[in-house]
């Protein structure tokens, strides 16, 4: 199976690799690599791919009960138990503790459980996913993760600030399932950012997932790099990715 994937959003390369860490989930011995224009999966079903996005959209949002810090920071579980799969969420938080993560984007009146909107929209579009359309399927919403550099408004670009606007006028296309994929591999993959940068490296050969999970940081394939920005009342987003170098194969 090919899953289309635009190497230079990073949301549609992380939605890529959160996808292959959930088909993984089912089968382990899934293999992938990357192509030009998107991540091949190995042996992977189009069945297997539906009931996997299925599994997800239908997943469970459950709030950390127990958390004592900020609400709008509140940890979540994403879980679906016929699927087995059970994935706690925090990647907002730094690995030590003190503050917030590159990858948080959110900010102002959002919370970090404003992502079930985008699992309620993901579950309305169920019917009409496919390889090839996944990254591409949006819904209208006035809010998301601000990973998907198609969603984000930039005072810089627009000539005002869009988040002094009404509800209604802020509400734009939001690819949700780029989004909230990405949040796994966020979660899961051990990406590297720096100051308010982030590289990432396309795998093109054939790996198991623990593999392709180190590569993806520190591979000698295509290299990506990209930024976060700030919006203006505390919201970031990122921007596109650009090439640093190509692999060996490619300069030969």
């Amino acid at each position: 199976m090919k899953l289309i994937a635009d190497p230079r959003n990073p949301a549609q390369y992380f939605g890529a690799c959160g996808l292959f860490e959930l088909v993984s989930m089912r089968d382990r011995s899934l293999m992938a690599h990357w192509d030009q224009d998107g991540l091949i999966v190995e042996t992977l079903s189009d069945d297997a791919f539906k009931q996997t996005i299925n599994a997800f959209a239908n997943a469970d949002l459950v709030p950390d009960d127990d958390w004592t810090g900020e609400d709008t920071t509140r940890p979540f579980t994403l879980t679906h138990a016929a699927s087995n799969f059970h994935i706690p969420m925090d990647w907002w938080e730094r690995r030590d503790g003190n503050g917030n993560s590159f990858w948080k984007c959110f900010g102002g009146q959002q919370k970090s459980l404003d992502a079930s909107k985008l699992l309620i929209a993901c579950k309305a579009l169920t019917g009409q996913v496919a390889p090839d359309n996944l990254f591409e399927l949006n819904f209208q919403l006035s809010g998301r993760l601000g990973f998907d550099p198609r969603s984000a408004w930039n005072p810089i670009d627009t000539g005002f600030s869009p988040n002094d606007l009404s509800t209604s006028l802020k509400s734009v296309p939001t690819y949700v399932f780029a989004e909230l994929l990405s949040t796994v591999a966020m979660q899961r993959w051990p990406f590297r950012p720096s100051g308010g940068t982030c590289s990432y490296h396309l795998w093109t050969q054939q790996l198991p997932l623990s593999v392709a999970r180190a590569r993806a940081v520190g591979g000698d394939g295509p290299t990506y790099s990209f930024s976060r920005v700030k919006r203006g009342q505390g919201i970031s987003c990122f921007t596109y990715s650009r090439p640093l170098r190509a692999s060996e194969e490619n300069r030969s």
